[in-house]
């Protein structure tokens, strides 16, 4: 009988050893993966904000302001490191609601710190639980956008934020003029 104990033990021993941990859609949504309704995600075809029923704002923070779903003018370096999370209803913070944001155009902006991925175009995150994003270049105008389920369900896009400065819009021209882009 103890023969047959330690042969059980031991096998116990060797599966648990074998087990690896699980990880919601957000944390191996890898790059190659389109945050675009084309794409499939758990067995779902990734949904448009459109079809959401609840509207997911992103919200942005720097170290001088609050959260708030209005994107930010960057007008000088103190305003390079935002703060980005997904504004979720508590009901949905219940259900571990996870989520993953893109930046671009590539090089402009990168996420750092906790959560990075795809070589900073992209971070991870749950609940309401915040990202960092380095600004790179306060010049080039930025976009944001968002995927998040709870569960098993579709992922669901959020509605863009477009992030620049005071002058996004107008381009000197040669003259010293702006036109409008």
């Amino acid at each position: 009988m103890t023969r047959l104990l330690q042969t059980i033990w031991t096998s116990i021993l060797l599966l648990s050893t074998a087990v690896t941990p699980v990880h919601g859609f957000a944390s191996w949504l890898r790059c190659y993966v389109e945050l675009e309704t084309d794409e499939v995600v758990m067995n779902h075809h990734i949904q448009p904000s459109s079809e959401a029923e609840l509207k997911i704002p992103i919200q942005i923070k720097n170290e001088e302001t609050s959260w708030s779903s209005s994107a930010p003018s960057i007008t000088n370096e103190n305003d390079s490191i935002l703060q980005i999370r997904l504004d979720f209803p508590e009901e949905l913070i219940k259900q571990d609601v996870q989520w993953v944001i893109e930046v671009t155009p590539e090089g402009a902006a990168e996420f750092v710190d906790i959560g990075r991925m795809c070589e900073g175009t992209r971070a991870f995150s749950k609940n309401d639980e915040p990202v960092t994003l380095i600004i790179n270049d306060a010049s080039t105008p930025i976009k944001l956008v968002a995927g998040y389920a709870a569960g098993h369900e579709a992922v669901i896009l959020t509605p863009p934020m477009h992030i620049g400065n005071n002058n996004i819009g107008n381009k000197p021209t040669e003259n010293g003029t702006t036109k409008e882009l």
